[in-house]
Parts: structure tokens; sequence; C-alpha cells
């Protein structure tokens, strides 16, 4: 998956989410749950989109530079941003700070960075996905490959272009409520879409 599958369907996940759990049925609805806070709790109702979008990107933000650098060890584009070691790390940290100041802010980026794992399959790689418990090493690639592999073998697949295209769609609507409530710098100041 690419740019707009990551951003866009992520940032759709994220809105379901919110817009389920900050805004439960009331239980005299029909499946209202009379237990469910009305507002959701904090986490729900802070979501910074800003954070979401990051953490949609995040393994690959990490990875591909990496790849880049030291092309030796991390030159396949997916390593240590693309572990669930990472994930479990980053919402370890989200957790802490959660229940230190009461930010939601890295538990969302964690939220990214797992949807982000399971848009790239990584279950289909799992001495990356499972890394360390089969070694140190991950497997070799050509970082200077990565445009000629996107244009000629992933963009062909509808597992790439379809993705692309429904998370292209999800941004246009997220960028049209954006530009209608807040503009596109109150979106940039506060993360927020409602």
């Amino acid at each position: 998956m690419l740019l707009f599958g990551h951003t866009g369907l992520t940032t759709g996940l994220a809105l379901l989410l919110h817009n389920r759990l900050a805004h439960p049925a009331r239980s005299n609805e029909p499946g209202g749950n009379p237990e469910a806070r009305a507002d959701g709790g904090d986490m729900v109702r802070a979501v910074d989109y800003r954070v979401v979008l990051v953490g949609s990107l995040l393994p690959d933000l990490i990875d591909k530079p990496l790849g880049m650098v030291i092309p030796s060890w991390l030159g396949n584009g997916r390593t240590i941003g693309h572990t669930l070691l990472f994930a479990l790390l980053v919402t370890i940290a989200g957790l802490a700070a959660h229940r230190k100041h009461g930010s939601s802010a890295i538990l969302w980026l964690a939220f990214g960075s797992f949807v982000h794992l399971v848009f790239d399959r990584m279950w289909e790689q799992s001495t990356v996905v499972l890394w360390p418990l089969f070694g140190f090493r991950f497997p070799h690639g050509n970082p200077e490959a990565w445009l000629d592999y996107i244009l000629n073998v992933s963009m062909p697949s509808p597992r790439v272009y379809v993705p692309e295209i429904l998370g292209a769609m999800v941004i246009a609507i997220v960028l049209r409520r954006i530009v209608k409530k807040h503009g596109i710098a109150g979106f940039l100041k506060h993360g927020r879409l409602s």
C-alpha cells in the first residue's frame, strides 16, 4: 500500500472508531448500551488527526530513510518500523503518556502504526513483523529499486491501486470537511475534524 491507501484508510478507520466510541447508542435506542459513557472517554474525544496521519506513515518514515543510510542491514524498506515490537513500544509509551499527562497523541500514533502493519500485510513477512524472534538480520532488498518496484510491480496490482483510490476518496472527503469547518490553518493548528 502507498501514500493514499495508508493515510486515507487509516484516517477513515479513526473516524469510524471516533464516531462509534465518542457517540455510543443511548440505552433507550435499539442496541444501546446503558453503561456506555456518553463522552466515549478521553482518548476518543481527543483525536488529533494530524497524529493519525503521521502514525499511518510512521513505519515507512522510519524504515525507508534507514534503508538508504544503512542498506547492508536495513535495505529492504521494511525493518524496525514494521515490527510488532516497535508498534508495542509505541503503544506502551502512549499508555504511559496518557496515564501521566492525559494525552492520547502517542496512542493514536500507535494506532496508525498498527494499522500500517495490517495494510502492508506484514503477517506475510514473519521474519520482519516478529523481529527479533528469528534473529537480528532483516531480509535484504535493494533500496535504489523502490521506484521501479512501485511503478512496475505494485501499481498494476489491485491489492495496491484499489486501496489507493479508496484512500484518496477518504482524503478528499476529509479535506472538504476540514475546509468547510476549520480551514486548513485551523486543522494544522488543532488537528480536529469536528
